[in-house]
């Protein structure tokens, strides 16, 4: 097996040069450093509001080149919703049809979007399908999926045609809740197209904490399509793996000066919330991997502790840590958004673009969200004068 390891070390002392696997690279912490600071502009698009089209509550939304898709997933309702628009926000068609007819889904427990394929993918787990719909909202294809697939929280479609799911919930909450397979214990799972049906073949391991909660799980976006590659992340862990023909390997090797937490220190805390855990793990200056990972304007970004929210910044060579990040907005496989009457409360000085200025001005309390986009500086690694 070919491996690719780069070794990272951050240290609060400045720059170290590090070489890993033949490749020389640099890393460097910029302290009191903020992800705004690396900020270029920031992008704003208003969602049309029709009849047929009214929007509740964004659970994701991507941009293709001339398309976005937004899911919209209504709280407290067991209603789930995808609606097409043009790159400029208006209202095209919806995705899919609801309903228990072969053709139809009746909630959409995990969507995701292909773009080399331009198709939306709907896992429903209340008739145990993975329904593909190309973007006018053509159906063209429904596979079975087996029952220790149908809680899966993210999917993503590869280069050979299978699917690659991803199961956060921890084993014992999976058998005692839901009375899922024993495979629910594999956190990452191989899906392959066999006729109709999805055969379903277990990766990786899962890994999970104890605490006073029950059992918790906190990779919030475990994997993201890279430079045509498909890499992702597991919990206690900081490396990012590969998937190819058929495996998970490892791709980048990421050694922080915040060391991996241990099952001793989780015993300690397991009588505590899951919030404050995670805060316990921070304030000792550990850390449990990877919260999240996304692609942005060439860089490849991880979010370190969902409480501190340290994001490191790679650009394929070279990598800096920044604090105060989040990643929400920051691709075009999770755009931002912020409600109408929000926008229309703000006051001139809070506006910090004429694009949304111009957007407030034309909008009703009652209107759809509005979504942006930020976009980080191309050029960000050599200002921090490496």
């Amino acid at each position: 097996m070919n491996v690719r390891k780069l070794i990272l070390l951050i240290a609060i002392c400045g720059l170290l040069g590090c070489a890993g696997g033949g490749k020389e690279s640099s890393v460097k912490i910029v302290e009191g450093s903020k992800l705004s600071d690396y900020i270029d502009y920031k992008e704003y698009i208003a969602l049309e509001t029709t009849d047929s089209c009214l929007i509740s509550n964004i659970r994701r939304a991507w941009r293709d080149t001339n398309d976005i898709i937004v899911h919209d997933d209504p709280i407290f309702t067991r209603e789930s919703y995808i609606y097409l628009f043009s790159s400029e926000g208006k209202f095209l068609n919806r995705v899919g049809a609801v309903g228990r007819g072969p053709e139809e889904y009746l909630y959409a427990q995990n969507v995701f979007v292909d773009r080399e394929h331009n198709y939306v993918g709907i896992l429903c787990s209340y008739t145990k399908r993975l329904l593909l719909y190309s973007y006018d909202g053509a159906f063209i294809k429904a596979y079975k999926v087996n029952s220790g697939d149908i809680y899966m929280d993210y999917i993503e479609s590869l280069p050979d045609g299978r699917f690659l799911g991803h199961n956060g919930l921890p084993p014992r909450l999976d058998a005692y809740v839901r009375n899922v397979p024993e495979d629910s214990k594999y956190e990452y799972r191989l899906l392959t197209p066999h006729g109709d049906s999805l055969i379903s073949k277990p990766l990786t391991g899962k890994t999970f904490w104890e605490s006073k909660s029950g059992v918790y799980h906190v990779i919030t976006k475990p994997m993201v399509k890279y430079q045509g590659e498909v890499l992702g992340v597991s919990l206690l862990s900081h490396d990012v793996w590969r998937y190819n023909n058929g495996e998970l390997e490892p791709e980048y090797t990421f050694e922080i000066e915040r060391k991996l937490v241990d099952s001793a220190f989780l015993n300690q805390n397991k009588e505590l919330e899951p919030l404050d855990v995670i805060r316990n793990i921070g304030n000792a200056g550990l850390s449990y991997g990877y919260s999240e990972i996304a692609s942005s304007d060439g860089y490849l970004l991880m979010r370190i502790n969902l409480v501190l929210n340290e994001i490191l910044i790679f650009d394929g060579q070279r990598a800096i840590l920044v604090e105060d990040g989040d990643l929400w907005g920051l691709s075009e496989d999770n755009l931002a958004n912020m409600g109408a009457e929000l926008v229309l409360g703000m006051d001139d000085s809070e506006i910090d673009s004429p694009e949304l200025l111009k957007i407030r001005e034309t909008l009703a309390e009652d209107d759809n969200p509005i979504l942006y986009r930020e976009h980080l500086k191309k050029d960000l690694m050599n200002q921090i004068c490496f």
